[in-house]
């Protein structure tokens, strides 16, 4: 087995914090999700569970796994991580359908005077629509996208492990928000009408799609630390980049374009109607002891005209106005070229058998690794 494979597989590490806390959120789902059953509810079958539970395991997966490691090495590897925390473990997570058996899973004492009067809170749910208002989920979707690809935000967090931590709680967070209104778990109700999910899907496709390309067509590297540092696998840091466009770009799109097909189909099938929304006036009147009712449904059309668009057409021809319009905005983003950030910075403090491999390399006489200035506390 090369050094390689055996740094790999020595690198798994179990961050304490966020396993303690991955654990408890299973344990408390699972007791909640237990009493639901337990009560006779038809709004908890075994698979949503499994989601939930699948969702929290390839969290920790993105944190623990050696992907943790190698991404100060590899870029492959850090867009693969940024994959499982933004496009696999959320819509799991929401699968689950996770606010009940949260609050019902909580100390008795804890769920009535804690949980229960903050969701039932006015400004909480205000707050709560607000953020998983369609626009505004895809809005900080793409800015936690774009903003934490930019060469100086991705090299800090290189640099720093505490924003390596707050740059993957913001996408893990901005995920949550955009895959609400597409899940849409139980109890809460959409504000949006459902075929509207599709263009909402096709336009964050859009976004991916531009920033994977800038990575896989870029003709130099646009984060410097991975040019400093050890080549693990063979490949230049700029064949590196390329694959991770490749990877964002092509996981990217199956994560927005298979959802959106699925709800299209559904859409003009006919067969929309979600089983929770059938059994949800059945719920036990504990339930909304913990939870209130969700909001009234927010319609994104003036009165005069949503009769009209309730028919097949004209919501397909309003979906390739808006598809039309968008695409318009994509191609003029892709021809207009700004400048990336030159800034050279080197690559530091990094645990693992990869850096101690690294620091071993650059302590020789005559190494080729270049040796890193004095680190300067941000």
């Amino acid at each position: 087995m090369s050094y390689v494979a055996q740094a790999v597989l020595r690198s798994w590490s179990i961050p304490p914090a966020a396993t303690f806390a991955i654990i408890l959120t299973a344990l408390v789902y699972l007791w909640g999700w237990w009493l639901l059953r337990r009560a006779g509810s038809p709004d908890v079958p075994p698979w949503r569970a499994i989601s939930f539970l699948a969702g929290l395991f390839t969290l920790w997966v993105a944190l623990a796994s050696p992907m943790d490691v190698l991404n100060s090495f590899v870029l492959t590897a850090h867009m693969l991580q940024h994959m499982l925390l933004m496009m696999v473990a959320p819509p799991l997570i929401l699968l689950g359908a996770p606010l009940v058996p949260m609050v019902r899973g909580l100390p008795i004492f804890a769920a009535r005077e804690f949980a229960g009067p903050f969701l039932n809170w006015p400004l909480a749910q205000r707050i709560g629509r607000a953020l998983t208002h369609p626009l505004a989920a895809l809005v900080l979707m793409g800015v936690a996208m774009f903003a934490w690809h930019t060469p100086a935000l991705y090299e800090l967090a290189l640099r720093s492990s505490s924003w390596h931590q707050v740059e993957h709680a913001c996408f893990f967070l901005t995920s949550i928000i955009f895959w609400w209104p597409v899940v849409q778990p139980w109890p809460s109700r959409a504000q949006w009408p459902r075929w509207a999910m599709v263009p909402y899907l096709l336009v964050a496709d859009l976004q991916n799609t531009a920033l994977s390309a800038i990575l896989a067509f870029s003709d130099r590297v646009l984060y410097p630390s991975y040019s400093v540092v050890p080549r693990l696998f063979g490949f230049s840091a700029l064949e590196d980049q390329v694959a991770a466009g490749a990877i964002m770009w092509v996981v990217g799109s199956l994560a927005f374009v298979v959802p959106a097909v699925v709800i299209a189909v559904q859409c003009l099938s006919r067969k929309t109607v979600r089983p929770e929304a059938a059994t949800a006036r059945k719920r036990d009147k504990s339930y909304d002891d913990a939870l209130a009712p969700g909001s009234p449904e927010i319609r994104v059309v003036p009165a005069f005209l949503r009769a009209r668009l309730t028919t097949r057409r004209l919501e397909a021809l309003s979906f390739l106005v808006l598809f039309v319009a968008v695409s318009l905005c994509f191609v003029r983003f892709l021809g207009s070229s700004s400048d990336d950030d030159d800034q050279a910075l080197r690559f530091q403090d990094t645990s693992g058998s990869f850096a101690r491999r690294y620091a071993l390399q650059r302590a020789r006489p005559g190494s080729q690794y270049p040796r890193s200035p004095p680190r300067r506390d941000s």
